[in-house]
């Protein structure tokens, strides 16, 4: 599944144009804004984020030994909340080949998928890579490699969406 909030009161679910709250403007740089503006929005869902080096070795898909608690505690977390779907989303750095790190992000999207469907969990699991399309930081600054970056950049997101009222 993905959402999509353009922050104009519109966007995109699995491609399908919907009308959504519109996002407040960004404040200028240095200003802070009016306590109204920090009052609670509705959500249309919640990521959590799991480094690739809390569930993988680097360039592998097999999830390591020692994760086991980290699955265990989100699998109870997921099964208490009766949550009926959710999307876990590989992601990788840019070193390597675009296709090596599309396949590696897929395998390791499915690999969560499958521990915590062995695991126990009920969930409609999607599972989907993106190789290194979507980093959260860079993995060079000024032409010069990045390792705090790259490592950022390998990671699992599991979005959970807002189901109901």
């Amino acid at each position: 599944m993905e959402i999509q909030n353009f922050g104009d009161g519109t966007g995109r679910v699995d491609g399908v144009p919907v009308t959504v709250a519109p996002l407040p403007p960004v404040p200028k740089l240095g200003v802070f804004p009016p306590l109204a503006a920090l009052a609670p929005v509705a959500s249309c869902g919640t990521t959590l984020t799991l480094s690739d080096a809390v569930l993988f070795d680097f360039d592998s898909a097999e999830i390591r030994p020692d994760a086991a608690g980290v699955l265990d505690s989100l699998a109870a977390l997921l099964t208490q909340g009766a949550v009926p779907a959710a999307t876990v989303s590989g992601h990788t750095d840019a070193i390597g080949t675009d296709a090596e790190n599309q396949v590696l992000s897929e395998r390791r999207a499915q690999a969560v998928v499958d521990a915590l469907r062995r695991r126990g969990t009920q969930t409609d699991w999607t599972a989907e890579g993106y190789g290194e399309s979507r980093p959260v930081a860079a993995n060079e600054l000024d032409g010069v490699d990045n390792p705090a970056g790259r490592q950022l950049n390998r990671r699992v997101e599991i979005l959970v969406p807002t189901f109901g009222g």
